[in-house]
């Protein structure tokens, strides 16, 4: 079923699993607080659900996520967010049990995401629209032919970069994944060399 950003975001915050354009790459998404929203994301990429996703938020709930953002995390932040940059800080204490001991999200400044987290007022699971280890699904056509039986609904819409998000592990200082943020771009505006 296609629909709405706004009606994703009601199907999400029901425990719903949506498809979405973000500035990246198409998206598999939901409730990450919802442990069956999640096995059933894992289970429809077939990766392991321990892997972790990356959550997509908006600004308030970086800091409901994380108490721990250094200076120099900040200045990134303002930098590149909203944008294809994922930064990995630490999970707040509460949070640990069900995200881990770190947490990644990023701030996206596509429309279809910020409305999905606004009209659920929850953080959204941002995982490429793919199979594990397969490349990701940029026609949304294709999308539908693959997915259909797999997710609840799916909102159409552009993407722009056609390249996953730049994951940066500011806990231990390095970079993950390359993408569309460069490292030389990271190292300039911190001022020291990354792993």
């Amino acid at each position: 079923m296609i629909v709405t950003p706004e009606e994703a975001g009601r199907i999400v915050e029901r425990g719903g699993v949506v498809i979405y354009p973000t500035e990246t790459l198409y998206g598999i998404g939901g409730d990450p607080f919802n442990r069956d929203v999640v096995a059933r994301i894992s289970v429809t990429k077939g990766r392991p659900e321990e892997k972790g996703f990356i959550l997509l938020v908006d600004e308030k709930m970086v800091y409901e996520l994380s108490d721990e953002i250094s200076e120099n995390v900040e200045k990134v932040l303002r930098e590149f967010w909203p944008g294809p940059l994922t930064v990995i800080l630490p999970a707040r204490k509460k949070f640990v049990q069900v995200l881990g001991e770190k947490v990644a999200m990023r701030i996206s400044p596509h429309p279809v995401p910020r409305r999905i987290i606004s009209v659920s007022g929850k953080p959204l699971i941002s995982t490429s629209a793919n199979i594990s280890g397969e490349e990701p699904v940029k026609d949304f056509e294709q999308l539908i032919k693959v997915f259909k039986d797999k997710v609840d609904a799916f909102v159409r819409g552009e993407i722009w970069y056609g390249e996953p998000s730049t994951i940066f592990d500011a806990v231990e200082g390095r970079i993950i994944r390359e993408g569309a943020v460069k490292k030389e771009d990271l190292e300039r505006l911190l001022g020291f060399t990354l792993r």
